[in-house]
């Protein structure tokens, strides 16, 4: 029998930690989870925004200090503007405190997170009970890399107010993004409980169940996320990733296509339809769609490794090995640059040096299954049977 070489697809998740709808073509959710982790939905009332302390509950307000909270709440004002022009105007009805946290917000909204992370620190050297301003941190930290700082952020707002459901779906996207996919399902959960308006927390249960396998229950999480938020892009990109795993790649096309038009820079979104339209033979449509995403992501070295298969379904080797050197420089530790290098070497009829490639994805991951396949006909085709057997077998 022929044996067939696997051309490694990695996985297709990229949901990401974390938006005008299409009636999605997916059948109609039901009203309550059921996974496996048991998330209940209690009745809850929504609960309006914690009183920061020291804030006056009744404070006689004009028609400007309105104006001047409104945007500085929704990081509108340029930071400089929040400091200088509205600050006096906040002192009066905030504590110095929440006044730094909303120019830290509005430092955020500028793109300018380590300073705003400092005012947080300065806000916390004023006041040091806060829960809003450890909240805050913590998403900050969380945009910066630092996941186990903003899990510890997170934490203690939550110690300091106990019912602040927003704290806990941040948390539960801290927990996703370190790997503890059950216990961010569970404090999403948790969010839920708190408060049932909450799309971020059922995105969170979406990606936590997808990525434990439970794709229904993903499915329904994310179809619950967007309905509350329907200009939520990453959810609609999860949706996407569910589809393209249950074969309805169509759906996902058009629930890529929406999660773009809301978010139009969703590289993440580019590279899964780059994916699609190359599992559906529509070569030219994923060279489009992948170079897009590289275009908006110039370091993404998984696009380029797709661009790179791309290129070798097209015949086109010598453009196929220009994308997975690239794929390779921007990434040596990803096993999949490896894996689709052996391919190309293989192609090539060089199969020393595509066993060299598979054994470093196999050093990168031990379990890699398509490189254990593809090492075995390796040594197929240079007639090492005992070898091919060997890592055939350990496929």
């Amino acid at each position: 029998a022929e044996v067939v070489e696997v051309a490694e697809e990695a996985e297709v998740a990229e949901v990401a930690e974390v938006n005008q709808p299409v009636t999605l073509v997916s059948p109609k959710p039901p009203e309550k989870l059921s996974s496996a982790i048991k998330i209940e939905l209690p009745q809850a009332q929504r609960q309006g925004p914690l009183i920061p302390p020291n804030k006056p509950q009744e404070v006689k307000e004009s028609k400007e200090v309105k104006e001047a909270k409104q945007q500085a709440k929704a990081g509108n004002a340029p930071a400089l503007a929040v400091v200088s022009s509205v600050s006096q105007v906040l002192n009066k009805t905030f504590s110095p405190g929440y006044t730094l946290l909303l120019s830290a917000q509005a430092l955020a909204k500028e793109g300018r997170n380590k300073l705003a992370l400092e005012e947080c620190d300065r806000a916390l050297r004023l006041d040091p009970h806060l829960p809003e301003v450890y909240q805050f941190m913590g998403q900050l930290l969380l945009s910066l890399g630092e996941n186990s700082q903003a899990i510890e952020a997170f934490e203690k707002a939550i110690e300091m107010q106990p019912t602040f459901g927003e704290a806990y779906a941040d948390l539960g996207q801290a927990y996703l993004r370190s790997g503890r996919y059950e216990d961010a399902a569970k404090l999403a959960g948790e969010a839920i409980k708190i408060e049932q308006i909450n799309p971020s927390a059922f995105y969170t249960i979406g990606h936590a169940l997808m990525e434990m396998g439970d794709y229904a229950n993903a499915f329904e999480a994310f179809s619950r996320a967007v309905k509350l938020k329907p200009d939520y892009a990453e959810a609609y990109l999860g949706l996407a990733n569910i589809q393209v795993r249950g074969g309805r790649v169509d759906d996902a096309v058009v629930s890529c296509r929406q999660a773009i038009t809301l978010k139009s820079d969703y590289f993440q979104a580019y590279c899964l339809l780059g994916q699609i339209f190359r599992a559906k033979k529509q070569l030219a449509d994923a060279q489009q769609a992948l170079k897009q995403a590289i275009k908006l992501k110039p370091d993404y070295s998984i696009a380029y490794n797709y661009l790179a298969l791309n290129y070798r379904s097209q015949g086109n080797l010598d453009e196929a090995e220009a994308a997975c050197y690239k794929a390779i420089a921007l990434d040596p530790n990803l096993p999949e640059n490896h894996n689709t290098m052996g391919l190309l070497y293989g192609e090539r009829g060089e199969y020393v040096e595509a066993i060299t490639e598979y054994k470093k994805a196999l050093d990168l991951r031990p379990n890699y299954v398509e490189a254990y396949n593809n090492l075995g006909l390796c040594y197929f085709k240079t007639n090492t049977l005992e070898l091919a057997i060997e890592y055939f077998e350990r496929a």
